[in-house]
């Protein structure tokens, strides 16, 4: 699948003109999605990428606290583990997305519908600025409990 299809099938109104996307490749990269519990394994597969890809550069973008620390130590001058509010106007050549379904999902202790619906869309803003930060390549790391 490519980014830009991605994109637009979980709902954003992308066209290829947009200057914030890169525009040397028409295609704009292939997208993988993984659901996932093996933190270990998903490191496992950032370190083998960087073995085949030695000259590309790494974004490791993340939205929780607890899953940016586990993946802290595989960071280096080729490899930038970030926040997700970090990254905007950044670039890698692959970029991993750690998500945790409990950010899109989220339960709300009160009912404040305007407060509900500002977090929705920021929450929108950072997954388009996360996934819009890949050059060849996307990956997007679901985390479930």
């Amino acid at each position: 699948m490519q980014v830009l299809d991605h994109l637009r099938a979980i709902g954003y109104d992308v066209d290829q003109s947009d200057d914030s996307l890169p525009s040397d490749d028409p295609g704009y990269g292939t997208v993988e999605i993984l659901d996932s519990q093996d933190i270990a394994g998903i490191k496992d597969t950032i370190l083998e990428y960087k073995k085949e890809h030695p000259t590309h550069h790494i974004g490791i973008i993340g939205f929780n606290a607890s899953i940016i620390e586990e993946f802290k130590s595989i960071h280096d001058t080729a490899t930038h583990v970030m926040y997700v509010d970090e990254v905007q106007g950044l670039e890698f050549d692959a970029v991993w997305v750690l998500e945790h379904a409990e950010i899109f999902e989220p339960t709300f202790d009160n009912d404040d519908q305007a407060f509900q619906e500002a977090y929705k869309a920021l929450i929108k803003d950072y997954r388009y600025v996360a996934y819009t930060r890949a050059k060849t390549h996307l990956v997007r790391v679901v985390f479930s409990d």
